[in-house]
């Protein structure tokens, strides 16, 4: 692997973890809305209850972090890490 290639995969590597920890926290930050954009949402689902087991949620989040972790320093175990929350939260 070449050093551009190393610096890409680094780099994709960071912004997924920011996207996807930005993505993980965003269900906290929904106050700032308009009470009517409120109401709109809500027909759609917004502020639903989810009825999932949020152990397992925060398992397969630490366990994807860890991942992205190993895989920055091209750690081979990091690769299950890395995949197992991906193929099982779709």
């Amino acid at each position: 692997m070449n050093v551009q290639t190393a610096k890409a995969f680094r780099i994709s590597i960071i912004v997924g973890v920011v996207a996807y920890t930005a993505y993980w926290f965003s269900p906290y930050f929904y106050g700032y809305l308009d009470p009517n954009i409120g109401a709109v949402l809500s027909y759609s689902g917004y502020e639903a209850i989810y009825p999932g087991n949020n152990i397992v949620d925060v398992a397969m989040f630490v366990m994807w972090i860890v991942g992205a972790f190993g895989m920055f320093f091209y750690r081979k175990i990091a690769r299950c890490f890395f995949t197992i929350p991906v193929a099982f939260e779709i």
